[in-house]
């Protein structure tokens, strides 16, 4: 029986998709993986349904992002395992021309992380956030 793996990442546009999810999926479906790599959607209820369809997955691989705690906890509650994936500091946010600690994303970040059975990080030293 084939793995089925559910990406779900930015537009396909976006430097982080296109380089680090894009590349890697015609070799996944020749090698017999069933996937599907879908934009996470902005509406709450699109978001929800998203989730839920992870139980059809054997594995989901989250790009980037930093749910709030209840989207979380669905994609957690339906995904047979989860995989997040991150190339940048993600617990900083821009404010005007800087770069700050952002309390809620280290929160988030921590979350995810946590509840994610692997994680896979663009080098070393992201690591050590």
């Amino acid at each position: 029986m084939p793995m089925r793996i559910l990406f779900l990442t930015h537009a396909p546009e976006t430097p982080s998709t296109r380089y680090r999810i894009l590349p890697y999926l015609p070799c996944l479906e020749r090698d017999g993986s069933v996937v599907e790599r879908v934009d996470i959607p902005a509406g709450l209820l699109a978001r929800w349904r998203l989730f839920r369809r992870a139980a059809a997955f054997d594995l989901v691989i989250l790009q980037k992002r930093l749910l709030s705690p209840w989207q979380l906890r669905i994609l957690r509650r339906h995904a047979k395992v989860l995989i997040y994936d991150f190339d940048d500091p993600m617990p900083y946010a821009r404010e005007g021309n800087s770069v700050v600690l952002s309390s809620i994303r280290v929160k988030r970040f921590r979350a995810v992380l946590g509840a994610s059975d692997a994680v896979i990080a663009n080098h070393p030293g992201m690591a050590d956030l």
